[in-house]
């Protein structure tokens, strides 16, 4: 956004692909530890490498899924960021910005007591 002045196309948007990512990411990386400890401690207890691929199959639907999360936050944000760099600052004036704060009015002044 900073590249083209403009504001970001549509911040809600950009917290979907924020958190999309984040949860993959952070998912992927505790499925892989958790299915790579339990392979090991199987090929430490003398479990062949074959079967050890057994027990490890629920880790990569988890790792799949998780993978899913991160590919369509990243699509979130490219679509994002596309559309924010390719909208026209007209169209950009025209869509509503929020609330406008009104001033507050001096209070009156009277005869003290």
């Amino acid at each position: 956004p900073r590249l083209f002045g403009r504001e970001l196309w549509c911040f809600k948007l950009g917290n979907w692909s924020f958190w999309l990512i984040t949860v993959g990411i952070t998912t992927m990386g505790l499925v892989l530890t958790a299915g790579g400890l339990q392979q090991g401690y199987q090929w430490m207890n003398g479990v062949e490498w074959l079967d050890s691929l057994v027990w490890v199959k629920p880790y990569w639907l988890a790792r799949t899924l998780a993978g899913i999360s991160m590919d369509i936050g990243m699509s979130l944000l490219v679509v994002n960021l596309m559309l924010t760099a390719l909208t026209s600052p007209a169209a950009e004036a025209r869509r509503v910005r929020g609330p406008v704060e009104a001033p507050i009015p001096a209070p009156a002044r009277g005869p003290a007591r």
